[in-house]
This record gives C-alpha cells, sequence and structure tokens, in this order.
C-alpha cells in the first residue's frame, strides 16, 4: 500500500526529496553551459525519374514502403563510411571534431550519437543537426557529413559506375569474338551437308527410305512371332497330353506287373506273420517292439519297389511320346527359322539405314545449335550495347535524394542545459522520495495485517482483532471475537468429549488475558460451557470478574506510536488492589475444593478460576496433577480455556501445550519479533496438539486507508442501519 508507506514515513520521504533537489541546484548552476544548434535539410523525393531517356517515374506504392526509403538513408547518414569519407574531407578543421588524444573510430562513433536526424513529420524532409558549445564547429561538421551523404547516395543509385563500364565492354569483346568463331563453324557445317541454310522443321532425305524400311522389318517381325508362337502352343499342348496319358498308362501297367506283384505279395505274408506273433505280447515286451520295426520296414520297401517300378514304366513311355512329337514339331520349328532370318536382315539394314540418318541428323543439330547460340550471342551484344548507352546518359541523371538547405553558424544558444539537469535531479528526488517509503517497509520484518502472520505461519489465522480505538472499532473486534469462538466451536465440535485450549502468547503484555476473557463468554453465549482456568503467575488476582465488569471500550488502549501499553496492563492498577482469593494453587495443593475456587459469572458469561493465593509459586511444577484437576474440571463444563504464560519464558507453556486438545497463539502486531514467533512455533510443534490457531491481536486501523478501516466503518454503518430499522418497527 504506497499511499500508506508515504503516510507512516513522510518525513523521511521529504527530507529526501529536499536533500537531493538542494544538491541538484547548485550542480545545474555550474555543469550547466550553453549549447547551440543548427542543422541542414535534405528531401527523400517521392518519385523521380531513372534515367533522362524516358519521362516515366518511379513512384512508391505506399506510405510504408517510404517510409522504409526514408528509414534507409536515416541510417546510410550514420554509416562508418560516409562518417569517415565526411572527417577526410576536412583536411585540417577534422580537429574541430576529432581531438588530439582521440583514435580516428572514436570520433567517428561519437559523431554517429551526437548526430540528430529527424523526419519532419508529414513531409518529406530529413533534418541533420548537431548539439555543441561552440556554434561555429556546428556547420563545418553538418555540411561534411551532408555533403558525404549526398556522394554516397549517388554512388548508391548509379553503384560502380566506371566499373560497370568496364565490365560491359569487355563482354562486348568476348562476344565480338565469338560471334566470329561461331559464323566459321556454321559456313564449314552446311558445306558438310551441302545445304544452303538450317531451318526447323527441314525434310531430311533419308526418312523416307527409313520409313519404308522400318514397314517391312515390322511385317518380318510380326510372321517371326507368329510361327514362334505356334510352336509354343503346339509344344505346350504336346507335353500336357502327354503328362495326363503317361501317368494313368503308367500306374495301369504298374498294377499289372507280375515280378512287383509276387515281391508285394511275399512282403504281405510276411507282415501277416509278424502280426500273429506280436498279438499276444504286450505293448512293452521287447519282441513286440522288434516285430513292430520290422513291419515298419516291410511297409516302406513295398511303397519303394511301387515307386520304382511306376518310374521306370512311366520313362520309357514319356520318351516314346517324345518320338513321336518330334516329328510333328519339325515343320513349325524350321518355318519359325526362316522367319527369323528374315528378319535379321531387314534388322541389319535398317540399323545401317538408321545410322546414316543419325550421323545427317546430328550434324544438322549441330549446325542448328551452332546457329542459335549465334543469335543469342548477337541479342546479348545488342543488350550490352543498350546497357552502356544507358549508363552514360544517367550519368547526369536525378536521383530521388535532393538538398534543400546547409546548415549555417547559429546566432544563439538553443538550450543553457540548467533547467534540465535541474529538473533530472527533481524527477531522481521524486523517484527517491516514493522508492524509500516502499523499500523501509519492504524491509521491515514485523507483522501488521494478517496476510503478513499467513505468510510466517503456513495457515490463515483464526482471527484478528483491531485496536479498540473508537465505537467502529469496537463494533468491529466484537464481530472478529465471534469469529474467533465460531473457529473454536467448529474445531471442539468434532468429538462429543470435552475438550481443553491452551491460549499462550510469545512474551507477556501482549492483551493474552483480555482476549481470552473475552473469547470465553462469547462462547458461552453460543452455548458452549465455558470456564477460563489461569495458569498464568502475572494474572494473580482474584477480582477479575468484578474488574472486568467494570471495563470500559472506550478507555481501552489506542495503539499510538508514542504508547503501546497492553490492555491487561491497563487492568493492573484496577486489580492489584483486589483481596487474592483461592484459585488453581490450591486446587493442585488440595487446600481448596473446587466449587470453592469457581467464579460463578451466570449463564450468559463464562466461569473463572484464579490462579490462586501463593505467592512463591512462579510455575507449574506438578503437571501429572495439573492434568487430574484439568479433568474434574472438564466433567463440569465442555469448554475449558487456559490462560497459560508465554511460551518462550516458561517451560511449563510446551508441557501444558502438550496436554490439551488445542493451542491458541495470541500474536501482537508490530511488536512481535519475526523469529521468536518462528520459535514458538516449534516449541507448540514439539508439544503435537490436535488443533493449533493463532490471532494477530492489536491490528492497527489506518486513518486515511485500508481495508481494516473501512471494514470497520461499513460494519458500523450496518450495524446502525439495523438498530434504526428495528427501533421503526417498534
Amino acid at each position: 500500500m504506497p499511499l500508506l508507506s508515504l503516510q507512516r514515513h513522510w518525513l523521511k520521504s521529504i527530507i529526501v526529496f529536499s536533500l537531493i533537489a538542494g544538491i541538484g541546484l547548485p550542480v545545474a548552476w555550474k555543469k550547466g553551459t550553453a549549447s547551440y544548434y543548427s542543422e541542414a535539410v535534405i528531401q527523400i523525393n517521392y518519385r523521380y525519374a531513372p534515367n533522362l531517356r524516358t519521362i516515366q517515374e518511379i513512384e512508391t506504392r505506399s506510405v510504408s514502403e517510404y517510409n522504409r526509403l526514408a528509414q534507409q538513408q536515416m541510417r546510410t547518414m550514420t554509416r562508418f563510411d560516409v562518417l569517415k569519407r565526411a572527417l577526410d574531407s576536412l583536411g585540417d578543421k577534422r580537429w574541430y571534431w576529432q581531438k588530439p588524444d582521440e583514435s580516428e573510430q572514436r570520433a567517428i562513433q561519437r559523431l554517429s550519437w551526437s548526430l540528430q536526424i529527424k523526419a519532419v513529420h508529414d513531409t518529406y524532409l530529413i533534418t541533420i543537426g548537431l548539439w555543441d558549445e561552440d556554434p561555429k564547429v556546428i556547420p563545418v561538421i553538418v555540411n561534411a557529413v551532408v555533403e558525404s551523404y549526398l556522394k554516397a547516395a549517388r554512388e548508391e543509385i548509379f553503384f560502380g559506375e566506371s566499373l560497370r563500364l568496364e565490365n560491359l565492354d569487355n563482354r562486348r569483346q568476348e562476344h565480338d569474338v565469338r560471334i566470329a568463331q561461331l559464323s566459321k563453324e556454321l559456313e564449314s557445317t552446311a558445306k558438310k551437308l551441302g545445304l544452303m541454310t538450317f531451318e526447323e522443321g527441314m525434310q531430311n532425305p533419308y526418312d523416307r527410305i527409313l520409313v519404308d524400311m522400318t514397314s517391312a522389318l515390322s511385317q518380318a517381325t510380326e510372321r517371326r512371332v507368329t510361327a514362334e508362337a505356334e510352336l509354343e502352343a503346339l509344344t505346350g499342348k504336346h507335353e500336357r497330353l502327354l503328362k495326363l496319358s503317361v501317368d494313368a498308362e503308367a500306374q495301369k501297367l504298374t498294377a499289372s506287373d507280375r515280378p512287383l506283384g509276387d515281391l508285394r505279395a511275399y512282403l504281405y505274408q510276411r507282415r501277416a506273420q509278424l502280426i500273429q506273433t506280436m498279438s499276444g505280447l504286450k505293448p512293452t515286451h521287447p519282441g513286440r517292439q522288434a516285430d513292430e520295426l520290422e513291419i515298419e520296414q516291410i511297409n516302406q520297401e513295398i511303397e519303394m519297389a511301387t515307386k520304382d517300378k511306376f518310374a521306370e514304366i512311366k520313362s520309357i513311355l514319356d520318351e516314346r511320346r517324345r518320338a513321336d512329337m518330334r516329328a510333328e514339331m519339325a515343320a513349325f520349328e524350321a518355318k519359325a527359322e526362316e522367319a527369323q532370318q528374315i528378319e535379321q536382315a531387314l534388322q541389319a539394314r535398317v540399323d545401317e539405314r538408321t545410322r546414316e540418318v543419325e550421323n545427317f541428323m546430328q550434324v544438322y543439330n549441330q549446325g542448328l545449335r551452332i546457329k542459335e547460340e549465334l543469335e543469342r550471342q548477337r541479342r546479348q551484344l545488342t543488350l550490352i550495347l543498350d546497357r552502356i548507352d544507358e549508363i552514360k546518359i544517367e550519368e547526369n541523371a536525378p536521383g530521388y535524394v535532393r538538398l534543400i538547405s546547409l546548415a549555417e553558424v547559429p546566432l544563439r544558444p538553443a538550450s543553457g542545459g540548467r533547467k534540465k539537469i535541474f529538473i533530472l535531479f527533481l524527477i531522481v528526488a521524486g523517484g527517491a522520495a516514493l522508492v524509500l517509503p516502499l523499500a523501509l517497509d519492504f524491509l521491515d520484518s514485523r507483522i501488521r495485517t494478517p496476510i503478513d502472520l499467513h505468510r510466517i505461519l503456513g495457515f490463515a489465522p483464526n482471527s484478528w482483532l483491531p485496536v479498540i480505538q473508537d465505537e467502529d472499532a469496537r463494533i468491529l473486534f466484537d464481530q472478529q471475537m465471534e469469529r474467533l469462538a465460531i473457529s473454536i466451536f467448529r474445531d471442539i465440535n468434532q468429538s462429543d468429549a470435552a475438550s481443553s485450549f491452551f491460549v499462550t502468547a510469545i512474551l507477556p503484555g501482549v492483551g493474552k488475558t483480555f482476549v481470552i476473557y473475552q473469547l470465553a463468554d462469547h462462547l458461552q453465549r453460543l452455548g458452549i460451557n465455558t470456564l477460563v482456568l489461569s495458569c498464568d503467575p502475572s494474572n494473580r488476582s482474584a477480582a477479575l470478574e468484578a474488574a472486568a465488569r467494570e471495563i470500559d471500550y472506550n478507555n481501552l488502549t489506542k495503539r499510538k506510536q508514542a504508547d503501546k501499553t497492553d490492555q491487561n496492563q491497563k487492568l493492573e492498577p484496577q486489580l492489584s488492589s483486589a483481596p487474592a482469593s483461592p484459585g488453581l494453587m490450591e486446587l493442585m495443593r488440595d487446600t481448596a475444593e473446587l466449587d470453592q475456587v469457581i467464579i460463578r459469572r451466570g449463564s450468559e458469561d463464562a466461569d473463572w478460576i484464579g490462579f490462586g493465593r501463593y505467592a512463591d509459586a512462579e510455575e507449574l511444577a506438578n503437571i501429572v496433577r495439573f492434568r487430574q484437576v484439568l479433568d474434574d474440571i472438564q466433567k463440569q463444563y465442555r469448554l475449558v480455556l487456559i490462560d497459560g504464560p508465554a511460551i518462550l519464558l516458561s517451560a511449563s507453556a510446551e508441557a501444558i501445550a502438550g496436554i490439551c486438545y488445542g493451542t491458541l497463539i495470541i500474536v501482537d502486531s508490530i511488536d512481535t519479533p519475526v523469529r521468536q514467533l518462528k520459535r514458538a512455533l516449534r516449541i507448540i510443534e514439539r508439544a503435537s496438539p490436535e488443533v493449533v490457531g493463532a490471532v494477530l491481536n492489536h491490528a492497527p486501523l489506518f486513518k486515511r486507508s485500508g481495508y481494516f478501516s473501512q471494514l470497520a466503518k461499513s460494519l458500523a454503518r450496518y450495524r446502525s442501519e439495523q438498530t434504526d430499522a428495528a427501533s421503526n418497527r417498534s
């Protein structure tokens, strides 16, 4: 919140602003010197004629295209070679700009940074200016840069004019030599073929003869292919018929072969004997296994004998059929051979004629290529001659850059410089005055808001309690206390048994006791039977009830920088004179009964048990006895709020936190050190209570801004409207 930071540190901001501004005034007066400015004006033409041979002008197609052209020219003005040529053209005057101990590169770079080159808005003009303390130096430097740029722009339009002419002349000579050589080759080729000229589509005298011979060759090829097809078809037909008839006849002769039949009969008889012999043997008998092996051999022998006989008979029949087929196919083979010989003879003659045609066409095509190359060389020579003429004509052609005016010696300074320096110091002073409060608050690790406490704890605090400085703050305090009571009610509502909450603080004097008694009354009004048990030796009084009833919210602590007194310390003068009454110490030492130490406050307010009368008791030495006392109290009350000692100053605080269901730590705004808070959290973490909560106490309500202040005002206005509405209804 920058406004709040300025509000808290306004005096420091004013001091810093005044200090920097005060330093800037003498610095500006001493360092500020008069500066002079002068500029030359150049026009970048929007359209121009490319050469003197035509009146057609080249026009930029769009504004963006012209802007790119202008930007390119502005970059050209600060180019290294342009500025170097400008300094070289000055001669002895170059020392107007270049310092005696400065290198040329450094001087050119400094000149590039110093030149003020700007495009005049909505015009075609570009200004080249320079600031300097010596008015005589400005036109010398600026005009030298302008002349160097104009020369560079002309060179870019007609780049490398002499080099171009030299290259074009060399190319012209090369083309002349080549044309003469091609003309001789074309004349020689025409004499070789007996032709006068070479034209595309000219008829070849060998083409007609080659066409007739190719036609005869095609017919001979057709006859050969027909004869070969007939021979191949006849061969396939005989082979298929021979294969079918031979297999059937071979099977028939094999079945009727007598030697084969006798052998098979003998083997069948032997197999029958073996089968009869092993019929009475078990499968595992050695003799049975031998018989089975012999039977398998007999079967294989029968199969092999049958296959051999079939193959022998088939071979004899196949040879007989093939002998008959050869005689039938002889005539077809002779016919096919004759057709093949005729085709080969015709093919040889066609090949010979083809070579003659190819030779003729090769030479003829070579002549055509020579002619085409000759014509191309002549066209290129014409273009080169035309280009030479154009370059010579364009030597004096105007370009797209025009000089409007040169820089003049300025008569009066354009700026004194003191005002700029002082304004710069004012800007720095204003920035420092604004950044200083923000930096101080950023580096300040104190806890001011619930967001700061959330960041340190790692979880959101249960509630935050504002400083009760007026009626609006009191209403907001009650509303936040109700939220805290509801959050504790949610925690204890998870179990049906009685619960106890240990309420502690990091250090004394943070308003812990006041928060506990207010919280207990709110819980009692929510319907939770609540008792406050004081374990803090600093709260020994027995008249807390009477003192609490006399509390006036308007007289409670107002958080100011000069007064940070705790609310409980405000109560001390009222409580110190009250007589002591029995309390926790009497219960633990069995010198009083529970009903004797309870301060009954009615059904709307929570009951209390004070610390006791023993002035020498500083700590709860017997934690076991304390736990027994706590169990007895929980038999009568649903919730016990234990007002415990500061956790960093009391060893018994950690033990009490370990035996309670929950622990609630009261964190004082602004005055709580972050390191001590983290140390207290580590102690509570070791105690391992079921529930851990935190409350930010004494949260400041900023006067002129801030979410908390607006919230308090809105809540007070809402309560007032509700009260007025109820009064009107009544």
